[in-house]
């Protein structure tokens, strides 16, 4: 299923820049079983999550859609992606900008041993590697950890070489418990993204810039993907997907 562009809201950012969504990848309410709607594929163990009646976290009190591993062999992984370029930073202004808001959530291991990611991907490669790090990534900007990793990393990267990496620090260990948000933004034909990590669960922030030279070039299209693998830990990984939505700034289509 497609999705046209189209104005629903519009806001602004304190740069003074007019967001408008582009689009709204979230859980459709209107079935029983539920299932993922509008414009994302997955593979691996996808599947709609209700409520759980006795909700043991603030996570297990969200409605979601599970992607991961289908039982615990080593490599066995899932993967949920927007099915199309979605956005771009731009290279002339008024062109591109977006903002881009995800609420997720570990919904089973976060074991060491695993690996997981969560942001933009370049739209034109194939789905994320289940099993080479996240931190070998090209053109990606995300929020992830490697197999050794025991918090997670801001991580960035161009077109070649290993991304650069920001330790978020035990503020936000790996955890199957907390419901995370995740923004990530950028203006029309910049070239630094800011970003924001939420832990909804434990209400803990943190902020920054990317900048440099090791970010994917104003030209890269991107997409919203995460992906979490099994890798070597054993175990079985599952995160839930609660929503995410892309904003685009004017000029964007």
């Amino acid at each position: 299923m497609s999705y046209t562009p189209q104005t629903i809201v519009g806001t602004q950012d304190p740069y003074g820049i007019q967001y408008r969504v582009r689009a709204i990848w979230g859980v459709d309410p209107a079935t029983s079983t539920g299932r993922l709607a509008t414009g994302m594929t997955s593979s691996g163990a996808a599947a709609a999550i209700l409520i759980t009646d006795s909700p043991a976290n603030t996570l297990q009190a969200c409605r979601g859609f599970t992607c991961g591993a289908t039982d615990a062999t080593l490599n066995n992984n899932g993967n949920l992606r927007a099915g199309e370029f979605c956005c771009i930073q731009g290279s002339a202004s008024p062109m591109g900008g977006f903002r881009l808001t995800w609420r997720f959530g570990i919904d089973a291991g976060g074991t060491l041993g695993s690996q997981a990611r969560v942001g933009l991907w370049n739209a034109t490669g194939s789905s994320p590697s289940a099993t080479a790090n996240p931190s070998a990534d090209l053109n990606v900007v995300w929020l992830a950890y490697d197999t050794t990793d025991t918090n997670w990393q801001i991580m960035h990267n161009d077109g070649a070489g290993s991304c650069t990496r920001v330790d978020l620090t035990s503020d936000f260990a790996i955890n199957n418990t907390s419901l995370l948000e995740f923004v990530l933004e950028s203006a029309p034909s910049a070239s630094t993204f800011q970003w924001t990590i939420r832990d909804l669960s434990l209400g803990r922030s943190r902020t920054g810039e990317i900048s440099g030279s090791n970010v994917p070039a104003n030209t890269t299209p991107f997409c919203p993907a995460m992906h979490i693998s099994n890798r070597n830990c054993g175990v079985k990984q599952n995160i839930r997907h609660i929503i995410c939505v892309l904003e685009i700034g004017p000029g964007a289509d």
